[in-house]
Order: C-alpha cells, then structure tokens, then sequence
C-alpha cells in the first residue's frame, strides 16, 4: 500500500508531564491540541523529532500514518489565505480486521464522491486523517466563515452523508445514534509553543 503524501508529520502524546515552555525545535511550525490526556502536535517541519517531544509526555508516538487526505478539487486547488483548522478525535473499536477495512474505505478509490462534494458544499479546503492504534485524530480546515456549531447539522442533510455515517458507524468505539459532534470530539488548542 502506497503511504498517503502530506506535508505534516503528527504524534500523540499521552499523559503531558509539562508545559511546551523550553521547547527547543522549530517552534514556528508546530501546534498542539488536546483532550484530556491526549495531546496532538502537528507539525510541519522535518528538523522536530520525536526525540525532542519526549520529554513532555509520558509517551509519545509518531510520527503517525496519514490514512486519508482529501482530494484536491475546485475549492482547494487556489490558496486559500483565511482559514480555520480544527482537530477532533475519536476511538475506533478494538478489533484489527475493523481496523483493516477502517483504512481501506478511507483510501482516495474508496471514499464515495459524494462525500469529497459534501466536504466543498460546506467549506472543507481540507481533510486528514491520521492514526495511532485505535485513535483516529482529523485536521480538518475550512475556509473562514466555517460555523462548526451549526455546520454539521445542515452536513448531515447532504446527500448520502448519513448512510455514510451509519456505514461507517460499525467502526467507531460510539453509540450508533450520536450525532457527528458527539462521535468526532474536538480537541483544544494549545497556543503555539512559541507564545507561551
């Protein structure tokens, strides 16, 4: 299987012993979201090693594998300079032959299109999935007038999305009838290591 080209390298971390206040790596090009004990740090720069994230946490991993990217189309392919990211994760069920296909429906062949349409109907510039063992962390970013409180709401109306949502339902470590907030929790940012 060809790995998922992005410019990002990701890592969980679990269990934040301290705050990022002596950070030593290229401070500028990496962020930080979390939810409780679980800490995402994006990064895009190659010169950050997991190395120099350890000392922060209890455990660290990464850099994780990029499973899903969404496609360049008409409203991505220009930059786009204002923009929001949000970064949500989610458990998947503990079971490998699950996780197996969890990836495989997520490849660029296998997502339906109508669910790549609905990203551009509601703003979505882009979409990435990464995963660690059975967590899944989503950069999502949208462009700027992106309202996640009233947006996923109106998503969940377009065509096929909640067939979608029940079919891929089977591999969440959720209650079937959550709605995509519930089941996507979203993760706090963390100022820039920078600004602290």
């Amino acid at each position: 299987m060809t790995d998922i080209q992005t410019n990002k390298y990701c890592y969980a971390g679990y269990s934040p012993q301290k705050k990022f206040e002596k950070w030593s790596g290229n401070q500028n090009d990496l962020n930080a979201y979390c939810l409780e004990n679980v800490t995402f740090v994006i990064n895009t720069s190659i010169t950050t090693k997991k190395n120099d994230l350890q000392p922060y946490f209890l455990d660290v991993f990464g850099p994780l594998k990029c499973i899903f990217k969404k496609p360049e189309t008409d409203i991505n392919k220009d930059l786009v300079t204002k923009n929001k990211t949000f970064v949500f994760t989610l458990k998947l069920k503990q079971d490998p032959y699950l996780l197996k296909e969890y990836i495989n429906i997520h490849k660029p062949e296998a997502v339906w299109q109508e669910i790549i349409k609905n990203m551009d109907t509601m703003g979505v510039l882009n979409m990435e999935l990464f995963l660690h063992e059975y967590r899944v962390f989503m950069i999502m970013t949208t462009i700027e007038k992106f309202n996640a409180d009233t947006a996923f709401k109106q998503w969940s109306s377009l065509p096929r999305e909640k067939e979608w949502q029940n079919y891929v339902s089977k591999f969440q470590h959720v209650d079937d009838q959550e709605k995509i907030l519930e089941k996507w929790r979203i993760m706090k940012p963390i100022q820039k290591i920078n600004e602290y």
